[in-house]
């Protein structure tokens, strides 16, 4: 985007940056959803998924897409209109509290959404 990155912190987009299309997704900002709904679709076909991209080099580490990963690029597709509906939070398949977390926050954004 040739934004200046926060000093300090690393060019990675990783499981903690993931929240940032969560909340503007929540606050209805859909226009600044597209670049990451268009990253994600370029994966969506795939086992394997983005766990971690290096901005600088466009390097893209592939790992296991867990729930809450794909919960949140499903939200972003929601609200650009696209078909599509949020992966069911199943505890027993989700050990981990990040990722169930942010599953139900996507859930909780969608539905404030009213979609």
């Amino acid at each position: 985007s040739g934004r200046p990155r926060a000093a300090g912190k690393p060019p990675l987009f990783s499981f903690d940056a993931v929240r940032v299309p969560l909340y503007l997704a929540w606050a209805g900002e859909d226009a600044l959803l597209k670049p990451f709904a268009s990253f994600w679709a370029e994966f969506s076909w795939r086992t394997l998924g983005p766990v971690r991209v290096n901005l600088e080099t466009d390097w893209v580490e592939m790992g296991e897409q867990r729930q809450g990963g794909r919960a949140i690029a499903a939200l972003c597709r929601k609200a650009l209109g696209k078909a599509g509906k949020l992966p069911r939070v199943i505890w027993r398949d989700n050990p981990h509290y990040y990722e169930a977390s942010l599953a139900l926050l996507a859930g909780l954004a969608s539905r404030d959404r009213g979609r």
